[in-house]
């Protein structure tokens, strides 16, 4: 799976952007640049409100496998909380917000995948 450990918002924006074929089983053909962190609008196609434990949609590429409750996000809170960026409960579904020090999963996206 591409999901990786818990970690700050910077290392996950830079873990997501270093993703490639080779590293954490991948085996696509991507190299780095092609993965990167959804942005909190795209969470609309992540996340299945009607659904729970996790709430992925049907058909999830990587199955129901997860690592971790709490997923980063790329989007930054508005200033002047800027020092916090959006997260998402892959279980409930749940949008929040967070201290971009706290240690939350990644789960990259590619293209318009």
């Amino acid at each position: 799976s591409a999901t990786v450990n818990p970690r700050p918002w910077a290392q996950a924006v830079q873990s997501a952007n270093l993703l490639a074929a080779g590293s954490c089983g991948l085996n696509d053909g991507s190299k780095a640049g092609d993965w990167r962190l959804p942005n909190r609008k795209e969470l609309d196609t992540l996340i299945d409100l009607g659904r729970s434990n996790p709430a992925l949609p049907e058909g999830w590429p990587l199955g129901d496998s997860v690592l971790g409750v709490f997923y980063w996000t790329s989007t930054t809170v508005a200033p002047p909380l800027s020092t916090n960026a959006w997260a998402f409960n892959v279980f409930n579904g749940l949008v929040f917000y967070t201290a971009k020090t706290d240690e939350l999963h990644v789960r990259p996206v590619r293209g318009g995948k």
